[in-house]
């Protein structure tokens, strides 16, 4: 994720997180999961 994080201009991956989890609503891990769970079905 910290690539992911710097490529889009974070200084670091908590930056990210925290802006992904005010943006989307849940932390970047969480919303993977739920992705993830979602196309399993």
């Amino acid at each position: 994720m910290a690539a992911v994080a710097r490529s889009i201009g974070y200084g670091s991956e908590s930056a990210f997180s925290n802006a992904f989890k005010r943006t989307v609503g849940v932390a970047p891990r969480r919303y993977r999961i739920a992705a993830r769970a979602a196309v399993a079905y």
